[in-house]
């Protein structure tokens, strides 16, 4: 229609808090089964700039019917010289279990998963230490551990 304004929805206008504009966490299904995330192994625990880090966990569904659960990773960076987000989704795999079935989920971190911009806009993995963070979604997490990135 010419001349009419285009109509801003009420929960994205400037100056909103931002919790109104993610009111649903990403991949966060509903389900009619629950699920158990178990036994988060991190390998190796201290690790070169250039390694890669293998991860597993253990998905149990512990409801009557059979589900799909969306596995999610997330790293977090404890201590960083710049800004960084507070977490980073690094991986997600969908699993498909039985009532009483269990599977163990492996990731692979890359170095590329754990490199930054630095001051001087330059990809770097800086040493130190990273936590690992594992769940059904960014705020529903369920297992989480730490390994540490050692200096070249």
């Amino acid at each position: 229609m010419a001349g009419s304004l285009w109509a801003f929805p009420a929960c994205l206008k400037p100056g909103r808090p931002t919790h109104w504009r993610r009111s649903i966490p990403w991949a966060s299904g509903l389900s009619y089964t629950t699920f158990a995330y178990s036994s988060l192994q991190i390998t190796p625990r201290e690790a070169a700039p250039k390694a890669a880090i293998e991860i597993a966990v253990d998905v149990a569904n512990t409801g009557p019917v059979k589900g799909d659960e969306v596995v999610q990773l997330y790293l977090r960076d404890k201590l960083s010289p710049v800004i960084t987000y507070d977490s980073q989704l690094r991986g997600f795999e969908r699993v498909s279990l039985a009532p009483g079935e269990k599977k163990t989920i492996h990731f692979t971190l890359r170095p590329d998963d754990l490199a930054l911009l630095d001051r001087n806009m330059s990809w770097v993995v800086e040493p130190g230490e990273f936590e690992v963070l594992v769940g059904s979604s960014s705020t529903d997490i369920r297992a989480k551990q730490t390994f540490v990135s050692k200096a070249e």
